[in-house]
């Protein structure tokens, strides 16, 4: 589980508390947190590889996502590009274009840290955003607790008409779940 915990936007006093809704969770028992403001409304959820979104335009103007100015921050505070929806993973390195949402429209993508994507020889993989590959699974759950409490964030910038506005959204991980096996 690994609910939106804050937003931080570049023009409001980032000590005001920002409203995030926690969603009902979806078929995968995974969490879904909501933000709206006057600019944007975002529906996000995690599965501990990627982020998955849905975001609405409200406002009368264009709305420019430019993927290649998201920055990801890890547990460490280390920093990195992101990929989205139809990137190849052999040009993750590239330029990608921008999107433009025009007024009340959405969009629904995803966003995965390039550095995540690997290819093992037999094709690209995406590695998950906390280690998860360890010796036994008693050291698998001792070292995956450790981590609850941790927050990752998702600094994006959007070009609202001719004005940038820089929303820096926080995830944590609150709880570990397993997967229930397919019947």
């Amino acid at each position: 589980s690994i609910p939106l915990v804050r937003v931080e936007v570049s023009e409001i006093d980032s000590a005001d508390s920002l409203p995030i809704t926690t969603l009902e969770a979806d078929d995968d028992e995974v969490t879904r947190s909501q933000f709206e403001d006057d600019n944007i409304q975002i529906i996000w959820k995690c599965n501990g590889q990627r982020f998955y979104f849905v975001l609405l335009n409200k406002t009368e103007e264009r709305m420019t996502v430019d993927w290649d100015k998201i920055v990801y921050i890890d547990t460490e505070g280390m920093t990195g590009n992101v990929i989205h929806n139809g990137i190849n993973y052999n040009r993750r390195n590239e330029g990608q274009l921008k999107s433009i949402l025009p007024k009340s429209s959405k969009i629904s993508d995803f966003l995965v840290p390039s550095e995540n994507c690997f290819n093992n020889g037999f094709g690209w993989n995406e590695t998950f955003l906390f280690p998860c590959v360890y010796k036994n699974k008693k050291e698998m759950w001792e070292k995956a607790n450790s981590y609850i409490g941790s927050q990752m964030r998702l600094e994006m910038p959007l070009l609202i008409g001719d004005k940038e506005v820089t929303y820096t959204f926080y995830f944590e991980l609150k709880e570990l779940l397993q997967k229930k096996k397919k019947k």
